[in-house]
């Protein structure tokens, strides 16, 4: 047959890492198969490392790629959205070049989550979902009971420098993590919302590393728009 394909035949690129799936219809009870399957699979292509913060290689996102599941033209405007706010520079996440089953327990009981602040990691907390910027992605494989512990890195948004003395006795870190509950531009987002979360909440954490001693400490300090119900004539 002459008729193309609405399938994709193959996609060849060396990825990173695998962010989740952007599902951007998902009607399953439509009889238009197209309205059915609109999603990408969301890698990242080009990174560039930060430094080694505990146990953990800190990355940072500079290009990604959307594979679709199925050809649809209709969906450039979302995807180059999504590839804009991902390759915008401010998108982290951490891996390890160890297995699990091999990981050193240095500081803590499980490997270092990017969303959590040490106190938090500490505390044997799960990922905070305010700073897990990819956590839509990774929805449509939670709903099938698929365990991305291992293989989809949880993103978050933010800033991170990292210094180190002269000798290498003392390591610190500074990283900023902006809530994704409530982010936006100063006009257009502002207050609380009926759910708690204020806009352009940021978390700054201040890590000072011993490595010799495997030692730590943090400081942690919070920022964000006034809790109150904001209303502007002319904005929303």
């Amino acid at each position: 047959s002459n008729e193309q394909s609405e399938y994709p035949t193959a996609f060849l690129f060396r990825a990173k890492a695998f962010l989740g799936i952007l599902v951007l219809n998902n009607v399953t009870n439509s009889t238009n198969a197209a309205a059915i399957i609109r999603a990408y699979m969301i890698f990242v292509t080009e990174e560039t490392p930060i430094g080694r913060l505990f146990d953990a290689n800190i990355i940072r996102i500079l290009q990604i790629a959307a594979v679709p599941l199925r050809d649809c033209q209709e969906d450039e405007t979302y995807v180059s959205g999504i590839k804009k706010l991902f390759q915008g520079g401010c998108f982290y996440y951490s891996k390890y070049s160890k297995p699990e089953s091999n990981y050193n327990k240095h500081y803590f009981d499980k490997p270092y989550d990017i969303t959590l602040c040490a106190q938090r990691m500490e505390q044997g907390h799960d990922s905070d979902i305010r700073f897990f910027w990819n956590r839509g992605l990774s929805l449509p494989l939670l709903k099938y009971n698929i365990d991305i512990r291992y293989w989809i890195p949880k993103v978050m948004c933010g800033g991170i420098e990292n210094f180190r003395s002269q000798n290498d006795d003392i390591d610190l870190w500074l990283i900023s993590r902006l809530s994704c509950e409530r982010a936006g531009t100063r006009f257009n987002v502002r207050g609380v919302n009926d759910d708690g979360a204020v806009a352009n909440f940021v978390e700054t954490e201040q890590i000072v590393l011993i490595p010799q001693q495997h030692s730590y400490s943090s400081f942690i300090i919070v920022r964000g728009s006034i809790p109150i119900f904001w209303h502007q004539p002319r904005f929303q």
